[in-house]
């Protein structure tokens, strides 16, 4: 039944750590006004992700991508930027001529400047047939994007165009780019969706645009062949050089125009041109070297696996092993995951899924112990196992003296009831009856250290210190013999024997601690304490006297207790008579 029941709660606590899970997504915490929570979730995400990039490391770029540089060398050479449109018509021209088959300007043109110029730069574009250029843009008070096109006679002339707007990460990290921007009902695509429209026409690419607004960026690493602006102009690089080749001219010499990305170098994330993002990303696509994420449900669904397989293994197998299988499933699948990266450019999510099968494992490792502890605490007395659970040096065997009042119960009536009723019903009175003694011992601290049938032995100031000591037991003794008082009446009105308690009281020095072997121990109060305590409860019974304490416990209780000094008796094993006492209960306001 109970094991059942471990089982059943196990379940819901996986079950739901799998539920929760799916709100650890940043498109679905909105639901639960967690997006703080899975936006962490993200960040730890996309270090990982730049984790993966780094172990697979650099890869040589496509040499269909040509970059030509405006770098300080250009400037100086052609004048202070921004140079005459003139200079740039005169570019495409000797690119054309070169046999570049796109020529794409990461530059803005979106004024007007000097007529002759803006006419010049738009016919050479219109007779290269081959020009892409960017449009900029800005976000208005409403978050709406606005578009900032090239001037309209540039805008008629070149082949294609599009955003060059780089999107930045949390982290201010970049990597990936959207795909197309919306302003209003139109879209605008991606400046390197264009380059690369217009160099393969016919491409086929592995997404949807309509549902597909961004792609990560798989950056290279490595520098795209370079030529200096000013040295193009001059004719002055290799034949072939741009033959059949994307021209891709961007500065490198704006510091402000830097965009961090997931690559290291040196210890250090790689910063790169804005140009440069765009030229990974026109890599990516023209080399098929796309990476492609799992969708939030694929991903959801490895953590559920996870998630069953961590509740499963908690079921069936010992805590600790169960824990130690779920580490080692956990590493296998961060290799797992870290493996098929680097040989298939597929992004499977390591945070979500490890954060809900870690959640389901210490629910429900949490769960157990608490679980376990109430078990124990049927054994063992709560402050006392909050003790062991804190330090070992507790479960040590041998102990140590201390000064404490031992108690002895016996009820009488039990007998006659072990010798009419069935073992089942025998073993039902006495788990009531030790419940309801129980809660009284508890109530005042005592601690049980031996169960024989009806009988029990208490100690009451150890392991755990206890000032009142004697005080405490002989108000438990006196609520005991109230809990007994109402059993009886329960049993004589089901046709019973009428039951009664006896109790022996004595305080004194007693060792208490562990007794036993390697494999089995139990507390024990060892000394005369005990014995005398347990020879006054067998005189309760000829005495006629419900609680009879020692002259240690009296002279403890005395301001508080009423008690009436017995005739002195001789116990067994001592020759010297023995002065004890009856309880005739607390005095008036005490």
């Amino acid at each position: 039944m109970l094991k059942d029941k471990r089982n059943f709660v196990i379940l819901i606590i996986g079950l739901l750590s799998s539920v929760l899970g799916l709100f650890f997504f940043p498109a679905e915490s909105k639901f639960l006004h967690i997006a703080f929570f899975a936006e962490k979730l993200e960040r730890l995400e996309l270090i990982t992700y730049d984790s993966r990039l780094n172990t697979r490391g650099a890869f040589q770029p496509s040499d269909k991508i040509v970059v030509v540089t405006i770098d300080e060398n250009s400037i100086e050479a052609l004048g202070r930027w921004p140079w005459s449109r003139k200079i740039h018509a005169e570019m495409i021209r000797t690119l054309k001529n070169a046999g570049a088959r796109v020529i794409a300007f990461d530059v803005g043109f979106p004024d007007r400047s000097i007529k002759k110029d803006d006419e010049e730069l738009a016919g050479a574009a219109k007779s290269a047939g081959n020009v892409v250029v960017v449009y900029y843009g800005s976000y208005d008070n409403a978050g709406n994007f606005v578009p900032e096109p090239p001037y309209p006679e540039l805008q008629q002339s070149v082949a294609g165009a599009g955003v060059a707007l780089i999107p930045i990460d949390m982290d201010r990290t970049v990597r990936r780019i959207e795909l197309f921007k919306k302003f209003g009902e139109k879209k605008v695509e991606a400046f390197s969706l264009a380059v690369l429209s217009i160099y393969e026409p016919l491409i086929r690419l592995p997404f949807d645009l309509e549902r597909q607004d961004s792609i990560p960026v798989n950056f290279c690493g490595r520098d795209f062949v370079r030529l200096p602006y000013e040295e193009v102009l001059k004719g002055k690089f290799p034949e072939g050089a741009f033959r059949d080749k994307i021209a891709l001219i961007y500065s490198i010499a704006d510091p402000l125009d830097r965009k961090i990305t997931p690559l290291k170098k040196n210890g250090k994330s790689r910063e790169i041109p804005g140009g440069e993002v765009h030229a990974n990303a026109i890599n990516t696509m023209l080399t098929g070297k796309y990476i492609h994420r799992l969708s939030d449900r694929k991903n959801w669904i490895i953590g559920f696996i996870l998630c069953m397989i961590s509740t499963f293994s908690l079921m069936r197998l010992t805590q600790w092993r169960g824990i130690f299988l779920n580490c080692v499933i956990w590493v296998v699948y961060i290799l797992a995951v870290y493996f098929v990266f680097i040989k298939t450019n597929l992004w499977i999510d390591l945070v979500v899924p490890l954060t809900m099968a870690v959640t389901s494992t210490v629910v429900i490792s949490l769960y157990e112990s608490m679980r376990i502890k109430h078990i124990f605490s049927w054994f063992v007395p709560r402050q006392l196992l909050e003790k062991m659970l804190v330090s070992s040096k507790s479960l040590e065997l041998g102990g140590k003296n201390v000064e404490a009042t031992v108690l002895f119960t016996d009820v009488r009536g039990y007998t006659t009831i072990a010798e009419k009723e069935s073992p089942e019903k025998v073993m039902q009175f006495l788990n009531k009856l030790h419940g309801l003694i129980g809660n009284v011992i508890i109530k005042y601290r005592g601690t049980v250290c031996d169960y024989q049938g009806d009988a029990q032995m208490v100690v009451f100031g150890a392991p755990e210190p206890l000032k009142e000591h004697a005080y405490m037991a002989v108000r438990a003794a006196l609520e005991m013999q109230q809990q007994v008082e109402k059993l009886s009446g329960e049993v004589q009105a089901s046709g019973g024997q009428p039951l009664d308690i006896g109790v022996g009281i004595c305080s004194g020095t007693v060792a208490f601690g562990l007794i036993g072997e390697a494999t089995h121990k139990q507390y024990a109060a060892i000394g005369d304490v005990t014995n005398t305590a347990a020879r006054l409860q067998a005189l309760s019974r000829q005495l006629s006297s419900p609680v009879i304490i020692s002259e240690s416990t009296k002279k403890l209780v005395e301001d508080r207790i009423s008690v009436e000094p017995l005739d002195p008796v001789i116990l067994k094993g001592r020759t010297e008579p023995t002065q004890i006492y009856r309880i005739i209960g607390a005095k008036a306001g005490k």
